[in-house]
């Protein structure tokens, strides 16, 4: 085969895998404005309770509108330590607690609930930055 030949062979089917590929459905967020449902173990009132409503705000403000983030917060959706069950079932799409709240579910979020006398935010925050640096850094290099 000729390399001329095999050029204009490529150009042509990238040109049809295009035109089939601008006919699929397009991502759902693309399609309107999404809503999401975020759980809270926590009550309205005090920081933690302001944070999930400065958390939504931002959100909708980041994300041009597109993607809005209902709040509920302890009690007025499901009770406080049924967040993460919440999330799980589907009944919402974010939870907002503490991980000790939820060690009898999972053996591993205990390692990622504070410990006394234990890492900073920064520190248990290093390995998990280092690996996603790795991870990028290593595919971006092999494909």
């Amino acid at each position: 085969m000729k390399r001329r030949e095999f050029f204009t062979g490529a150009g042509a089917a990238g040109l049809a895998t295009a035109a089939v590929a601008s006919n699929l459905p397009k991502p759902a967020l693309s399609q309107g404005r999404k809503r999401w449902i975020a759980v809270s173990a926590f009550g309205k009132a005090g920081l933690l309770g302001q944070a999930l409503e400065e958390f939504a705000t931002f959100v909708k403000q980041a994300s041009g509108g597109s993607l809005s983030i209902k709040p509920y917060h302890a009690g007025e959706l499901v009770k406080p330590f049924e967040a993460l069950d919440a999330v799980q079932t589907g009944s919402a799409q974010m939870g907002f607690g503490a991980p000790y709240y939820w060690t009898g579910k999972s053996d591993s979020i205990s390692f990622v609930a504070a410990m006394p006398f234990g890492l900073t935010a920064q520190e248990q925050n290093a390995p998990i930055w280092f690996c996603a640096f790795l991870f990028t850094r290593c595919c971006s290099v092999h494909c």
